[in-house]
């Protein structure tokens, strides 16, 4: 059974639409990247996802006992916790109802895999960097069906970032990510969502797969484009060189002239 399948989707925000009427399917242990312009909606919809705005329309069909945990781009940590403590957090989330002293042992595990030598260090006191893992080490360790991760490699070093991908590929739930590394993107997902033109664009594959499949259809498109510009050039020549239209036929030319004139590649 799907995690979540969503018909209608639509946000905006003002005048500015960022989606509308787009389609999201998501099944099982995907790992989905989900890219699009800067501006296109990607982190709104991910706090969609996470309950934590609300769309405009849409019909949400989630499985009834998913379990989503969700990392924004800059976690909101309580500055005068340890990072042991942020970590221990998920740990206290995970099923299957971890006791206190098994909940720190599997943080300190995490934390140290991670690269955090000293988890008693204070969150007010933590680099960005450190921050980050805490919060990492507390969505990994909530064990979810659904994790959400916007931007997860900011402030990363590469050897985190390579032990991310890692952790990621190996993990159980389903995984929904906005990222500007390329390589990490194209090393951990299995399929791209795409926000374009206010639409949810689904490829199977890497982020190499998906780039392959835009070339082409760009292609497609501009063969398209061209074909369309070839029958209005006609349609217009005739309508400069006949009298003005009087049948139904004429009129019905006029009409695929008009329609021409309005499609959108």
């Amino acid at each position: 059974m799907p995690l979540l399948t969503a018909h209608h989707i639509a946000k905006s925000y003002g005048t500015t639409i960022l989606l509308e009427d787009a389609e999201l399917h998501l099944r099982p242990g995907e790992r989905i990247g989900l890219v699009g312009l800067n501006g296109s909606g990607k982190s709104s919809l991910m706090r969609i996802l996470a309950g934590i705005e609300s769309a405009d329309e849409g019909e949400f069909a989630w499985r009834n006992d998913v379990r989503v945990t969700y990392l924004p781009q800059t976690p909101q940590l309580k500055m005068d916790d340890r990072l042991l403590d942020v970590a221990m957090q998920g740990a206290a989330r995970a099923p299957g109802g971890l006791d206190p002293y098994e909940q720190e042992a599997a943080a300190y595990r995490q934390l140290d895999e991670l690269g955090i030598e000293n988890a008693e260090t204070s969150v007010a006191e933590a680099s960005g960097g450190m921050r980050r893992k805490a919060a990492l080490a507390a969505a990994l360790l909530e064990q979810p069906d659904l994790l959400l991760l916007d931007e997860p490699t900011n402030h990363l070093d590469i050897g985190t970032v390579q032990w991310l991908e890692r952790a990621l590929v190996s993990f159980q739930g389903a995984v929904l990510l906005v990222t500007h590394d390329r390589y990490f993107l194209n090393t951990v997902v299995d399929r791209i969502v795409e926000i374009r033109k206010q639409r949810l664009w689904s490829w199977p594959g890497t982020f190499e797969d998906y780039l392959e499949g835009r070339l082409e259809q760009e292609a497609l498109d501009a063969r398209a484009e061209h074909k369309r510009k070839r029958r209005l050039a006609t349609e217009l020549d005739w309508l400069r060189r006949s009298p003005k239209a009087r049948t139904t036929k004429q009129q019905a030319r006029i009409g695929r002239a008009h329609a021409l004139m309005e499609t959108d590649y």
